[in-house]
């Protein structure tokens, strides 16, 4: 159903941003207010999100894009990120997975760099924490490096499985929805080939 893409949109961009804005902010200081800077300079050339993913297609349909714009637009509000991304693959109302994810800024993957173990595992365990993500384990985050959490998430009464990473030079997650992971296991496997994939 659209309403669950909907939901898993609306539900992963408030949730990663609210962790990066956590997990990049010194103690005490407050949520900014004024715009984001423009043009922020970054620390790579961004995802690569192809026409296909896990076999799936890009999902191009106005639903879809409607889902995509509002996540990309939540995670380009905040100054800590580059070059946003986020597609959905495969049909929306059968086995489909929503991957979203950006690179941080200097700044930021400086912040990342001083403490890479407890950064990217701090980003993970927040974001699940903040989602009300349950039965959250860690796994191996693969070639790419830094951490990878996977949890299961209720969206618009559909069960899913949501998974998480971070790294010095960015972060983000996949949505697993009706099937398209079989365990926490597998979607995690299935997070590392997709990070193999858009991360270059």
């Amino acid at each position: 159903m659209v309403a669950v893409f909907a939901a898993a949109g609306w539900w992963a961009s408030s949730h990663l941003i609210s962790t990066i804005t956590h997990r990049l902010e010194p103690a005490g200081t407050p949520t900014a207010t004024a715009p984001a800077p423009p043009a922020p300079a970054a620390v790579a050339t961004g995802l690569h999100l192809p026409a296909h993913l896990l076999g799936f297609p890009k999902n191009s349909s106005s639903e879809a894009r409607g889902v995509v714009s509002q996540l990309s637009s939540s995670m380009r509000g905040n100054g800590e990120m580059h070059a946003p991304k986020a597609a959905v693959y495969g049909n929306m109302n059968a086995s489909s997975v929503l991957v979203f994810g950006a690179t941080w800024t200097k700044t930021a993957a400086r912040t990342a760099a001083s403490d890479p173990v407890s950064f990217g595992t701090g980003f993970t365990q927040t974001f699940m924490s903040a989602g009300g993500v349950t039965g959250v384990r860690s796994f191996p985050a693969g070639p790419h490096g830094g951490a990878l959490s996977c949890g299961d998430k209720t969206l618009a009464g559909t069960p899913t499985i949501v998974c998480a990473w971070a790294d010095t030079t960015g972060g983000g997650g996949v949505v697993y929805l009706r099937g398209s992971a079989s365990s926490l296991s597998d979607a995690a496997a299935k997070t590392r080939q997709i990070r193999a994939v858009i991360e270059g």
